[in-house]
């Protein structure tokens, strides 16, 4: 019976010490991520094969909605450090994680809710039409680095303050007799929190990240030297199951 690895830490002395097939272990691709960028950095070590003795600085990379100044995700620094090299299969990890390709992605039209309701016309609501570009790769590699996974949102919070009242003339009848006078003709709110389409947008990056792991674990299985990827995967739409 093959070993099943469970942490990164575990993973990365089962590559030290592991030897021929016999000794491949079962790994999941979430996990197995998380051993090369967080562990190996991967990211950082200088590229496979290159004399130590060559220096460069690399750039970055992350991903960006389409949407002017609304970010999706964290820069993630991708400079390279010349002075170690990263296990083999982390280098095949990363070749693939490099060749994911941008995803264009729309929020669902039903995302704004009753909201729009209280729209007005300098644009409370935005325009869900547009789409957002997110860097796939960027992604991965950002949450691999961190150990952690896309925020969902699992209790989406909103908060609606009370605004200045608007006033009017305003009419008002006491019996037959009709009358004319000064009232709040509207009561202004705002909105605050976990909007619905930040929530959407949330959760589309999460669905995103998902369906590049399966992306991942279906390009590795069989073309690494020390590892058996898994069929396991996180959980699909965990807001499901929590509640709304």
């Amino acid at each position: 019976m093959r070993r099943v690895l469970t942490s990164i830490g575990a993973i990365s002395a089962w590559a030290q010490n592991a030897s021929g097939l016999e000794a491949r272990a079962d790994v999941n691709i979430e996990t197995l991520l998380q051993w090369a960028y967080a562990q190996e950095l991967v990211q950082a070590a200088r590229p496979e094969g290159t004399p130590i003795e060559l220096t460069e600085a690399g750039g970055g990379i992350g991903f960006r909605s389409s949407h002017e100044n609304d970010e999706l995700g964290t820069h993630v620094d991708s400079s390279r450090n010349y002075s170690f090299e990263a296990p083999a299969d982390a280098y095949r990890i990363a070749g693939l994680v490099k060749s994911l390709t941008p995803l264009e992605m729309y929020l669902p039209k039903d995302c704004v809710g009753a909201l729009h309701k209280f729209a007005d016309v300098r644009g409370a609501v935005p325009d869900v039409e547009k789409a957002s570009d997110v860097d796939r790769a960027g992604l991965i590699e950002y949450h691999a680095s961190r150990c952690d996974r896309p925020d969902w949102i699992a209790s989406p919070v909103i908060e609606m303050r009370r605004g200045p009242n608007l006033y009017g003339m305003v009419e008002r009848q006491v019996g037959r007799r009709v009358t004319r006078e000064r009232g709040v003709v509207m009561c202004c709110v705002s909105f605050h929190g976990d909007l619905p389409w930040d929530v959407a947008r949330a959760r589309l990056v999460y669905s995103t990240w998902l369906g590049a792991l399966q992306t991942l674990r279906d390009g590795l299985k069989g073309r690494l030297e020390r590892f058996l990827i898994t069929d396991e995967l996180p959980s699909v739409a965990p807001w499901r199951s929590a509640g709304p």
